[in-house]
């Protein structure tokens, strides 16, 4: 008996039909059959005994009355005339038949086959990219680790290259981001993660939601340091890149009220509500500015 799994869901030929129900069949079908088709393949089932039948309903076959059966979740082969019909069970009360010619059916066999071996070219090819960025990103953290920031750089530019340029490396590239931003934070290097930004925006279409918070946070690690020159380098670069990220206005404005830098603090906000951006508190930038203000009134006392 050969098993297939088939797609309910293109449906190829014409006269398909979903959720038939024939008097005396106590299951809904979607099937390509007609209804006497229907009837006859349920007949073939019945005696093959491949259905858990409902109570209210038992069937006397040779004598015996049946309220269970053999099921069949999966696809089943049955001959019916001279086509080959793939049945199975959905659930407790439908089914799903589909019929096919003899040529239709070792189409149908060979794709499947073509696809398996796509499938398991696939595995092959994705176990090799798996391997090799596990390769380079652990000899990365390594270096790093040990401080050989210089030949952890090269590296981390490999692991880049690669993700940037393998099919499969269409969303882990921003791991390898990560792990450029983690090296230049603890080398201090912020023109090498800026020289990374400018290349980066050359290659890549960036995901203002996805990635540029990558960015804000690696300026934020140096404001949290109090490294003010770092951050604000960082932060000004975000802003001359990206005009209308409103986490660079919120995070610029924050460390610069904190430095009692109010005047910078209140321009800043000021160009964010110019752009109509909003900083994710109730009063927005405009609440900020209030606030910053009756901060300076203070400190000129």
């Amino acid at each position: 008996m050969k098993y297939i799994q088939f797609d309910i869901g293109k449906k190829p030929f014409a006269q398909w039909r979903d959720n038939v129900k024939v008097k005396g069949i106590p299951f809904t079908w979607s099937t390509n059959l007609t209804n006497g088709g229907v009837k006859d393949v349920y007949e073939i089932l019945l005696k093959q005994r491949f259905f858990i039948r409902l109570k209210d309903d038992p069937v006397k076959i040779t004598g015996v009355t049946l309220s269970v059966s053999v099921d069949f979740f999966t696809p089943t082969e049955i001959g019916y005339k001279d086509r080959i019909c793939l049945a199975q069970r959905l659930s407790n009360d439908k089914i799903l038949v589909k019929c096919f010619t003899e040529k239709e059916y070792e189409e149908r066999i060979k794709k499947l086959e073509e696809e398996s071996k796509e499938e398991e070219e696939h595995k092959r090819s994705w176990k090799e990219y798996e391997e090799k960025r596990y390769e380079i990103g652990i000899k990365c953290e390594r270096l790093m680790t040990s401080h050989l920031y210089q030949e952890a750089e090269r590296n981390y530019k490999a692991l880049l290259e690669f993700e940037l340029n393998n099919p499969y490396g269409w969303s882990n590239w921003r791991e390898a981001v990560s792990g450029f931003l983690r090296l230049y934070y603890k080398s201090k290097n912020v023109e090498g993660a800026l020289d990374l930004l400018n290349e980066m925006l050359n290659q890549q279409d960036f995901d203002r939601v996805v990635d540029l918070w990558r960015w804000a946070w690696f300026g934020y690690g140096f404001e949290r340091d109090q490294d003010v020159e770092n951050a604000e380098k960082v932060y000004k670069r975000l802003l001359s890149k990206f005009p209308e990220y409103e986490r660079t206005y919120k995070r610029l404005a924050i460390m610069y009220e904190r430095l009692g830098r109010y005047k910078e603090a209140i321009e800043i906000c000021s160009n964010a509500i110019n752009l109509s951006l909003e900083d994710g508190t109730k009063g927005g930038f405009e609440g900020r500015i209030e606030r910053i203000r009756k901060k300076q009134k203070k400190s000129q006392r």
